[in-house]
């Protein structure tokens, strides 16, 4: 019996085929709130295309185990798996697979998770559509993606012993298929990376918004606890100095409220805690026996005692009213001396940041509140019906969801779907202020914006998919017509109908070929002789390219060591038979090492260029050869140059070389360079060997060296070696 390799055995290949789904599906792409392209059901489709439906019901059982881990649903298994059947049954049936996957999620896909959804889970019910479309779209992608895979690998097919039976269709009807697969892949997967951006977009917007929003709200908050600390510290000061009488106090103080509608109440206390003067004067009127003490009141006791200014924590109030507060109060000093004679106090009437909602929040859909340090409620908008000077209870929200904003929920604290994104800003009295966005509104505006996408690429599809039917009968109705006419065993024959500008070019080839072949075997020859010429002709030009090559130093452009010690033979030669001078200059890059090691190789090489440009502009004659001799070693090779003003025009090139401004392409900073020169001057006669050159313009540039680097060491020599 023969044993098959793993890969043709249909239980082992659906395994396989499983687990890679799994290890796929742990690794979801997260596009938005908790919408997740996963593509690892696409290894149970390809199963279900190539091997049926129960060995995708086996694939399909591994790969969505990973979601059943994630997500912890079972419907996963229930919803998945009857797909995997589905599809393999229409496979079965010889019907194309994603026609059957569309049908299966219009008609059984979309109603069963809309069912689970909406009896067995805790997504609220405005979330639920979201998620149906979420879900249709991603097995759209996967399985298209399935289907084209199989589709373009067609040895996938023959890797297994058992074949489901395929069903043969028309070039049109495959044309047509493949168009329909290539399109909506490429139109789905587009749509989402549109709106992938798109959502980043304004959540980046909206969150910029809250941002805003939160930090103009908690500096309008400081200002306006700041303001009225102000109020109370300056009429502390005003009765100091004007000593009033009480009737006098009780009508200052009464003014002061009346311009500063910001405090609630004010009052003035006497040093055993007695209220002996209020704003209005009513509520002290309506006390019984018109007496009151705060003596027991921080705000009383830190003012009076400690003599400073005094912000208390929001509490509520007695006496003049139940209303949540914060007391701000100062001490009141005789003008005579420093004794404390009473306390000035004002109730700040944090009802007043309605206001501050309504004047940031009225046009918006936004929500605010506003705790303690103590996170304890200190204002809330109406619409979030929070009990003032309760510790808030909430919690961070969206664990699962992928979000750019931070969420969080004020209500259901057991679920994770989130009530609000939201931004907040810390006051430097570690007063907190939260803006809130509620969420399910965007949620709405993402939906809106993937059904009128979706909707554009439906419309977009329909009419690609229409003009693909179209060329698909133009181009199958010639090769009809060529077909009828060879089967006919009759000579090919000019007709109109291959004529037309609507048969493709190739189809209206083939029938010239089949018309003419000797013209075209002999159009065939005449372009080989053609492609023979070119190719000498090209083969010529690599040749010189590469002499070229081998000659010049790729980095700078300048002659390599090779190109120059083969000219020097020449240079030499020529300047010896006139009797004229030849100077060979080393010229070596101080610290360039250095430079590689500060700015990098890429600073390195772009020194060693910008260095050769300039001895390429300094250096003119056609006889002058500058080359490129080791790593930041360069040789100068200057036939039939003036001894006495070598040195000088070197001491140039050296000085051009020092205000040299080099830019690294890395990051732009400015790298300056010097060189150290050393030269040999002398009559050509002096040596034909360029290595005696060499030795002595070498020690010349190490005497430079060792005299502190950036000179010019230059020896004029008269003595003929050879």
């Amino acid at each position: 019996m023969t044993h098959l390799p793993w890969y043709r055995q249909p239980l082992l290949l659906s395994l396989m085929a499983g687990l890679i789904g799994f290890a796929c599906n742990s690794f979801p792409i997260p596009l938005f709130a908790n919408v997740q392209l996963v593509l690892g059901n696409t290894l149970y489709v390809i199963v279900a295309i190539l091997l049926g439906p129960w060995y995708a019901l086996l694939a399909a059982t591994i790969s969505v185990t990973s979601l059943m881990l994630q997500w912890d649903s079972p419907h996963v298994y229930l919803l998945f798996c009857l797909e995997a059947m589905a599809l393999g049954g229409a496979r079965l049936r010889r019907w194309p697979v994603f026609y059957a996957g569309v049908g299966f999620w219009l008609l059984l896909g979309m109603p069963l998770i809309y069912g689970y959804l909406h009896f067995f889970s805790d997504l609220p019910s405005e979330y639920i559509p979201f998620v149906v479309i979420k879900q249709s779209v991603n097995a759209m992608v996967y399985i298209t993606l399935a289907c084209l895979i199989v589709l373009l690998i067609p040895a996938l097919t023959r890797l297994i012993a058992r074949q489901l039976p395929a069903k043969r269709s028309g070039f049109g009807e495959q044309l047509f298929y493949s168009f329909l697969l290539l399109l909506n892949l490429s139109l789905m997967i587009s749509t989402l990376v549109f709106n992938y951006y798109w959502v980043n977009k304004q959540q980046q917007i909206l969150g910029k918004h809250l941002h805003e929003t939160a930090k103009n709200i908690g500096l309008a908050v400081e200002h306006y606890l700041e303001r009225h600390k102000s109020v109370i510290a300056t009429a502390a000061e005003l009765i100091k100095h004007s000593s009033p009488t009480p009737d006098e106090l009780q009508r200052m103080l009464s003014r002061l409220h009346k311009l500063n509608p910001g405090f609630l109440t004010m009052l003035i206390a006497d040093p055993e805690g007695s209220i002996v003067q209020a704003s209005p004067v009513s509520r002290l009127q309506g006390l019984e026996g018109n007496h009151i003490r705060i003596d027991d009141r921080d705000y009383f006791q830190q003012a009076f005692f400690n003599e400073r200014l005094y912000v208390s924590p929001v509490f509520l109030g007695r006496g003049f009213g139940s209303d949540a507060i914060v007391a701000i109060s100062s001490p009141l000093y005789l003008a005579t001396g420093p004794q404390v004679i009473g306390v000035l106090e004002g109730s700040l009437n944090l009802n007043r940041f309605s206001e501050l909602d309504n004047d940031f929040l009225e046009q918006t859909n936004q929500l605010m509140f506003i705790v303690d340090e103590n996170m304890r409620l200190i204002y809330a908008s109406r619409a979030l019906a929070l009990p003032k000077l309760e510790r808030l209870n909430y919690r961070q929200s969206g664990k699962h969801y992928s979000s750019l904003l931070p969420m969080l929920n004020l209500k259901a604290l057991d679920n994770d779907s989130p009530e609000y994104v939201y931004s907040h800003y810390r006051l430097p009295n570690n007063w907190q202020i939260f803006v809130l966005n509620p969420y399910a509104p965007l949620l709405h505006e993402v939906e809106r914006q993937f059904m009128f996408t979706f909707a554009l690429l439906l419309l977009f599809l329909l009419l690609s998919l229409l003009v693909a039917r179209v060329v698909g009968q133009r181009l199958t109705m010639p090769l009809e017509l060529i077909s009828k006419q060879l089967n006919k065993g009759k000579r090919l024959t000019e007709d109109k109908l291959l004529d037309g500008h609507n048969v493709p070019v190739e189809v209206s080839h083939l029938y010239s070929e089949l018309k003419e072949s000797q013209r075209q075997l002999m159009a065939h020859q005449l372009d080989l002789e053609e492609k023979v010429i070119i190719r000498t002709l090209e083969l010529e030009q690599a040749n010189r390219k590469l002499k070229q090559l081998a000659q010049t130093d790729p980095l700078t452009g300048l002659a390599n060591r090779r190109h120059a010690e083969a000219s020097f033979a020449t240079l030499q030669g020529l300047c010896q038979r006139n009797h004229e001078a030849i100077a060979v200059v080393l010229m070596d890059l101080d610290f360039f090492k250095r430079v590689n090691d500060e700015y990098g190789h890429l600073g390195g090489d772009e020194t060693l260029k910008q260095v050769a440009d300039l001895l390429k502009t300094k250096f003119k004659r056609d006889s002058d050869l500058i080359s490129r001799y080791g790593g930041e070693e360069l040789l100068l090779l200057l036939p039939m140059c003036n001894p006495l003003k070598i040195e000088q025009f070197l001491n140039e090139i050296r000085q051009a070389i020092a205000e040299l401004e080099i830019i690294n392409p890395e990051d732009q900073r400015l790298i300056s360079v010097t060189v150290s020169i050393g030269a040999l001057i002398a009559n050509a006669s002096y040596s034909s060997s360029l290595e005696v050159w060499l030795k002595e313009a070498d020690a010349n540039l190490y005497q430079a060296k060792s005299e502190g680097r950036n000179r010019v060491i230059c020896t004029l020599s008269a003595q003929d070696l050879d």
